[in-house]
């Protein structure tokens, strides 16, 4: 019996793996950014408010709207994330609060569905720095929702994080005017991709700059004691010992009193008080 020979072969399978390619995405053109501003001009915080604890929140964001400019080429249909990171250093009381001046730290908050893919309000923090808010909406040309350059069915124009909050924290009351220059505490950036995987850090750009600038006035009021006149017994004085004009009587002892005032609790605020008195003449123009 002849053996046919036993062939063995290898059968060699090539697997392709497909990656997802991501980019970044700015507001208007590729490199742009917008800014929302909150201006707190002219506000007056009152003496019950001006105490270490006391919160309040600044005036509601001034914003612009806008359309996305993303480097994927035009009619791709990609998917949008989100990162949010606080551009303050240097923490604040507490985790979520970043030292704004000597007087106040701040808070960020982003609102539920102001950025596409967040459902729930969240705190601009250190751990959301590297925090990748993800939409599940697939924009493209097609469905005249383009974001990429070179689209000419574009999605927008659009305003995203226009409701964000900020809080402000007394940490020191002040006395007077404090001014605020313009400061950026947050930045809202974007990227896209265009599969199920996730764009690296470098490829976020900046989209939203938010920032708060203005002016807080803190006026302190005193009651000089309680309300009432103040009255000083310089006792028996000689018309006679009135020689110099503008001086005290010859061998007049200076009488000491005590004048009581109530400015509130300002021992944190560690200002001084600075009281003239002024009088009117009297009789004493009549030597």
């Amino acid at each position: 019996m002849k053996r046919a020979p036993l062939i063995t072969g290898l059968l060699l399978i090539s697997t392709s793996c497909a990656y997802a390619s991501s980019g970044g995405c700015g507001a208007d053109s590729t490199s742009g950014a917008t800014n929302y501003s909150s201006v707190v001009d002219d506000v007056t915080v009152n003496q019950t408010d001006n105490v270490t604890g006391r919160e309040f929140t600044s005036a509601t964001l001034s914003s612009t709207n806008w359309q996305y400019a993303c480097t994927c080429s035009a009619g791709k249909a990609v998917k949008l994330v989100y990162m949010v990171s606080p551009v303050l250093t240097t923490t604040g009381h507490q985790a979520g609060y970043y030292k704004l001046n000597d007087s106040l730290d701040i808070k960020t908050t982003l609102q539920a569905n102001d950025i596409p893919g967040l459902v729930t309000d969240q705190t601009v923090s250190v751990n959301t720095r590297f925090t990748q808010i993800k939409s599940n909406t697939v924009y493209s040309a097609a469905t005249q929702t383009g974001v990429c350059q070179g689209d000419t069915s574009r999605y927008g124009p659009v305003n995203i994080g226009a409701n964000t909050t900020f809080t402000l924290y007394v940490t020191k009351p002040f006395l007077g005017s404090m001014t605020i220059p313009k400061t950026d505490i947050a930045v809202i950036k974007g990227a896209w991709v265009d599969g199920m995987g996730s764009p690296s850090t470098g490829d976020f750009h900046d989209l939203v700059k938010l920032s708060i600038q203005g002016n807080l006035t803190a006026p302190q009021s005193c009651k000089i004691n309680q309300g009432d006149v103040i009255k000083v017994n310089f006792g028996f004085i000689n018309g006679q010992k009135f020689t110099t004009r503008n001086a005290m009587p010859d061998g007049f002892t200076p009488v000491d009193f005590n004048i009581t005032y109530d400015c509130g609790d300002t021992s944190k605020i560690k200002n001084s008080l600075q009281m003239r008195i002024d009088g009117t003449t009297g009789v004493v123009d009549q030597y």
